[in-house]
């Protein structure tokens, strides 16, 4: 077994090897020049086009974010549906008047966590009615009154202030500062202190680590329905071990400090309390947190209880509690059990008006849509809503009054449709949307309009706001942001000339794939093929979604044909289909690739399967140098982004979910471990990391580069200075692809 250690004298002598010259061979083909720099400078033609969207009040119009195509800097907009008028509502660079923005270390974390990779405004909150606006800017707070349009920044404490959300009546803000929470009477002017002593350590009023990174809660605090009480967590981050981050570039200044869960090891302690605005009538909300340790979900609605959902550190099991916020007594409404994981999802449970509640299972093996009702006495009774045949995946939108339910889902895992059904069930779904592609949509209040937005393989985000009373009645689409290039960021599709072709499963070994080919492409010539891989659970690469493919035609053009595939363990394909990777990681992943490659290739000759390279980043990364160092029979070269290397160094919460409890002996882990076939690469394999990731930390590629350096097996390493597990600086990520073309063309032409 090669040992974990992570390296402490190498640093310098792989720096240099990553220094060295490369003797590129010159590409057959050329995309043409300024594509890979516009591409990068617009995040994938992302810029420019609308996104977050939130009906005002009275649903008569509509807020969005929307930053220049080729700048970053996010403005907030409106939409008068009435007049189809656009209008800017609020610009971050005129509230901070023309000063960069500053982040705190913490918000900059939470960023990552929630993957933005957007500045200026990344979010805004609305009061309950719809009525004031909310918005963030370096640690600063400010409200804008939709009726007067009058903007008034937040009497705060100097200090950078963190999730500053407002009560359902828009009377009062909390936010937490100082790792305490704090609630600011608008009328009176008055400051409220509602935790003292909070630290770095002990914070209140934050998720947690795995919290904000596997479970999709970035909130650690629940406003009551009335405003009148705040239910807060508390944490204790110090039975968790202190990962650091240091600049390499720059040794004068201070390590970050981070408290990080791996498997083995402690977690955050994690509980719930209940407190008045006034400070009041403190309680704790209690469970059996031993047994149930994680805090996955908290809601309080207005027509519902406070009640939370709780899970086993193996997520095998979970329970979903009734608390009572005075007393802190919860009662169980709902256990489940799953011989392999239980997954989360983000729209339930969603409380009904006569007090039943939603609820989604894949408990027949598909996802399935139930009604619960609780009973006084005895057990609650359930009725299915949406049974397994209708592809349920979120919930979009609950009309009570016209007794309907709109979700998003669809049989085909590439693309994704909007669905109503009855909400008592018994009825099959009406389709909604009739065009292919992927669909997102955001309804108003009252449920009398949404925004519909669609992408294909074709073209880029689309969107467009409908009356549901009339569903062929739509207002014009938002209109996108221009360029300050010749280049609009509308006409992004035709700009980059996309050749995707979706591969049916038949002809990809059963699984859904896509490739694509250079804008030259000659039928007849055989060409060598970049695998572009993710291949881990809840992220497909094929989907129904232009800006996706936009990096890969670039590299495409340079005279290869870009394969992508999603196995078994990628989502929307059925219980057994995703739990098939449990404890065999090191495994099924990649031979599923194998399996889809070959298929392509007998199906589409002109993959030459001789000369494949594989690239990949996070899960993907691991993929690639797996590959390379698994099946060098299949794959040339590999280029590894940000890999996890050794699971037992990542977090506990996906970890365990999907290799189970970390023990001794721990065959699973052991199997999974880049670190157990280290001595067995003969490819070129190009490493790349950046320095300042704290999700998969550094560490992991230099653990790797040790063991490959002491099996005496050569490599190349490029650490990313200064960078994160994102790669959003233009610059960087369009010498990135440089290099990674450079480096998988020596190999393959």
């Amino acid at each position: 077994m090669v040992p974990r250690s992570a390296p402490r004298r190498l640093l310098v002598a792989l720096v240099a090897l990553y220094a060295m010259p490369s003797q590129a061979k010159t590409p057959p083909t050329r995309p043409e020049e300024g594509l890979l720099e516009e591409i990068t400078v617009t995040h994938n033609y992302a810029l420019g086009r609308p996104g977050h969207f939130r009906f005002t009040g009275d649903g008569e119009a509509l807020l969005f974010l929307r930053a220049e195509a080729n700048d970053p800097k996010a403005d907030l907009w409106i939409k008068d549906l009435g007049t189809n008028e656009e209008r800017r509502l609020l610009s971050a660079e005129a509230l901070l008047e023309g000063k960069a923005e500053a982040l705190s270390v913490e918000e900059k974390a939470l960023r990552e966590r929630q993957r933005v990779k957007t500045q200026g405004f990344t979010g805004f909150e609305l009061d309950d009615a719809g009525r004031a606006v909310f918005v963030k800017l370096s640690g600063k707070v400010w409200r804008h009154e939709l009726a007067s349009g009058e903007t008034t920044r937040l009497a705060l404490p100097e200090g950078a202030v963190l999730d500053p959300r407002p009560s359902p009546d828009g009377k009062r803000v909390a936010f937490v500062q100082d790792y305490d929470l704090h609630v600011l009477n608008l009328g009176k002017g008055k400051l409220k202190r509602l935790t003292t002593g909070g630290t770095e350590a002990r914070p209140f009023g934050l998720p947690e680590f795995v919290a904000a990174e596997e479970m999709s809660r970035y909130q650690g605090y629940w406003w009551a329905p009335d405003g009148k009480h705040i239910a807060y967590q508390a944490t204790d981050n110090r039975p968790l071990e202190q990962f650091t981050i240091a600049d390499a570039s720059r040794p004068e200044k201070a390590a970050n400090i981070f408290a990080y869960p791996r498997p083995g090891q402690a977690n955050a302690d994690v509980r719930l309390y209940v407190v008045g605005v006034d400070g009041r009538g403190r309680a704790e909300i209690k469970w059996d947190r031993a047994r149930y340790p994680y805090l996955a979900r908290v809601t309080w609605p207005k027509k519902g209880p406070l009640s939370l959902l709780v899970q086993a550190r193996d997520q095998r099991s979970q329970v979903f509690l009734r608390a009572d916020p005075e007393t802190g007594k919860t009662a169980p409404l709902l256990e489940e059990e799953d011989e392999a994981w239980l997954n989360l999802t983000n729209s339930t449970p969603r409380w009904l008006g006569d007090g039943s509640y939603l609820w989604a299972t894949e408990a027949s093996g598909q996802w399935t849509l139930e009604r619960h009702t609780p009973k006084k006495k005895g057990k609650e009774s359930t009725e299915v809503v949406l049974d397994a045949g209708a592809g349920f995946r979120s919930l979009a939108h609950v009309d009570e009054a016209r007794g309907l339910v709109w979700f998003l889902g669809g049989p085909d895992p590439v693309e994704q449709h909007l669905y109503r059904a009855p909400l008592s069930g018994g009825a099959a779904p009406v389709r909604v949307t009739s065009a292919p592609g992927e669909h997102t949509a955001t309804f108003s209040r009252d449920g009398a309009r949404f925004i519909l937005t669609r992408t294909t393989f074709e073209e880029g985000a689309r969107s467009t706001v409908h009356a549901v009373a009339s569903l062929d009645e739509r207002v014009p689409p938002l209109t996108e942001a221009p360029q300050a290039s010749e280049v609009a960021s509308h006409a992004a599709p035709s700009r980059v000339g996309l050749k995707v072709e979706r591969v049916p499963p038949e002809k990809a070994g059963g699984f859904h794939a896509a490739l694509v080919r250079p804008r030259t492409f000659e039928a007849g010539k055989r060409y060598p093929v970049i695998l572009y891989v993710y291949g881990g659970p809840h992220h497909n690469v094929v989907v129904a979604d232009a800006s996706r493919y936009a990096l890969m035609q670039w590299m495409a053009d340079h005279g290869f044909v870009v394969a992508m595939l999603d196995g078994r363990g990628t989502q929307w394909r059925g219980r057994s289909h995703e739990r098939a990777i449990r404890e065999r990681f090191g495994e099924v992943p990649l031979e599923d690739q194998v399996k889809g490659l070959q298929a392509l290739g007998a199906a589409y000759r002109e993959l030459d399967l001789d000369r494949v390279g594989v690239y990949g980043w996070s899960f993907g990364g691991y993929m690639a140098a797996l590959a390379v160092l698994r099946r060098p029979d299949v794959f040339k070269a590999a280029v590894a982004g940000a890999p996890v290397v050794d699971w037992r160094y990542y977090d506990t919460h996906y970890t365990e979910r999907y290799l189970g409890l970390l023990g001794d002996p721990a065959p699973a882990y052991d199997a999974s471990s880049l670190l157990t076939y280290a001595d067995k690469l003969e490819r070129p394999l190009l490493l790349v990391h950046g320095i300042a990731d704290d999700n998969v930390y550094f560490a992991h590629t230099l653990q790797l580069a040790d063991a490959l350096f002491r099996a005496k097996r050569p490599f190349e390493l490029l650490p990313l200075v200064g960078l994160t597990h994102q790669v959003s600086d233009p610059d960087v990520r369009g010498a990135l692809y440089h290099r990674i073309v450079t480096f998988l063309g020596d190999a393959l032409w």
